[in-house]
Formats: structure tokens, sequence, C-alpha cells
């Protein structure tokens, strides 16, 4: 009994992590989003004035320039991560909306209704309910509370 309760301690802990990141799932997607699409646009751009290209080197220009793209947004990616799983999660989340200009993507994310809203409750811990956040509806738990 002593070592299950160990078992559902820890487990607990697990989750009210994992309940604490959820906000973050929407604005890693929406920062990706408008990655890609200036990513996209850069490319058109390109790839219209330099039109004597092939399509081998086209396809080697856009994989390079896609590496730079991830690149750049992988620490700041794993940051925000770190951060929003903090008693400041929220205000985390909120700057890093606002530093990469976010708000977009996010409102139109959750105007496909694919996201719920987020909010902090009195105890700190988010919550649906808020405008400010968003959550994945079909989030999935973490993988030892599904016996993974």
């Amino acid at each position: 009994a002593a070592k299950i309760e160990v078992m559902i301690s820890e487990e607990m802990d697990e989750f009210q992590l994992w309940l604490k990141t959820l906000g973050v799932r929407p604005v890693i997607r929406a920062l990706q989003d408008k990655s890609n699409t200036i990513h996209e646009e850069t490319m058109e751009s390109l790839f219209n004035k330099l039109p004597e290209l092939d399509e081998h080197q086209r396809k080697v220009i856009r994989r390079l320039t896609k590496s730079i793209v991830n690149q750049m947004m992988h620490d700041p990616i794993n940051v925000i991560k770190e951060l929003s799983g903090g008693k400041q999660g929220n205000e985390a989340l909120d700057y890093f909306s606002k530093i990469f200009a976010l708000q977009e993507q996010l409102k139109s994310d959750s105007d496909d209704g694919d996201i719920a809203p987020v909010k902090q409750s009195s105890s700190g811990e988010r919550t649906a309910g808020s405008a400010d956040f968003s959550v994945p509806k079909t989030a999935l738990a973490p993988a030892g509370l599904l016996g993974g």
C-alpha cells in the first residue's frame, strides 16, 4: 500500500505539472504557424525574384531556410515550456505571445473551435474559461496516467 501511495503521489505531481502547462501548446502552435507563413511568403517572393532557379536549387534553399527558422525557434519554445509550468505561467505565456505578436494566430485558433480558453483560478491553476490563453480540447494526459 505504501508503494502504491508513492506511485499515486508521483502521478498526481506529474498530472498537476501537465495541467499547468496546457496553455503552452496553442501558443507554440501559433508561433510555428506564424513562422511557417513567414517562411512560405519569403520563399514565394524569393522564387519570384529568381525564376531561373531549378527545382533542386529551390528545394535546397527551402530546406536550409526552414532549418534556420526551426533553429531560431528551438530555444524560445523550450524556455516558454519551462516558464509556463511555473507560478507565473500565465504571465509568461502572455509576454511570449506579445513578444512574438501571436494574438492574431491565437484568436483565429480559438475562433476555429480547436481550443478551449484557459484562465487562472484563485489557487493559481489554469482552468477552462478565459479568453487570454487556450488549451487544445483534445489534449492527452501524460503517458503515465494512461498506463503508458
